[in-house]
């Protein structure tokens, strides 16, 4: 008797004592996990009823078809960022970004050539007045005028003697003059 209380003790499973109509209690009473008066009641204890295994249906059904929506939408998401990675590194995408970042360059190449240029304009607008103001021509258009000994200019008096024939160069035409008289500076 103790070895089939020890056994039905430890196995682990469930167990269900089916005795017909007895009212007598057993030592497996003691140790059964359900006990049913008859047997009809104990088969409906050890077997769930229909309308149980309906609802259990439904609801791991309706468990499974969650658990389906959710892993398909993660899926979904995943599969989506994928695409974006591999969109975001294909030749047609890194064309366009080299195209973009070209058309920046030209741009700001651009912009660069033209500051260049207006400062490259500005100096020569400001060398061209500086060379204006220092030409003969423009000098000799203030009454100034150039004074030649044998296509020499003269810068000085005592470069001429008495009877030397002069070119002399005003800003409108030229003048051939003799000297007649020489004064050099304090004398």
């Amino acid at each position: 008797r103790q070895f089939t209380l020890t056994q039905v003790e430890s196995n682990g499973l469930a167990f269900t004592l089916l005795i017909g109509h007895e009212t007598d209690v057993t030592l497996t009473d003691a140790a059964a996990d359900l006990r049913a008066p008859t047997p009809s009641a104990a088969a409906e204890l050890a077997v769930p009823s229909i309308d149980e295994m309906k609802q259990q249906l439904v609801s791991k059904t309706r468990q499974m078809y969650q658990a389906f929506a959710i892993y398909t939408e993660q899926q979904e998401n995943r599969l989506s960022r994928l695409a974006e990675r591999l969109k975001a590194h294909s030749p047609e995408q890194r064309q366009l970004l080299a195209e973009q970042q070209l058309s920046a360059l030209k741009a700001c190449l651009s912009r660069a050539m033209t500051a260049r240029y207006g400062a490259c304009e500005n100096t020569l607008q400001r060398e061209i007045l500086r060379l204006d103001a220092l030409s003969p021509l423009k000098i000799l258009s203030r009454g100034y005028s150039l004074v030649y000994k044998d296509d020499a200019l003269l810068r000085s008096s005592e470069e001429t003697e008495c009877g030397d024939e002069l070119r002399v160069v005003l800003s409108s035409g030229e003048l051939s003059v003799k000297v007649i008289n020489r004064k050099d500076d304090g004398k």
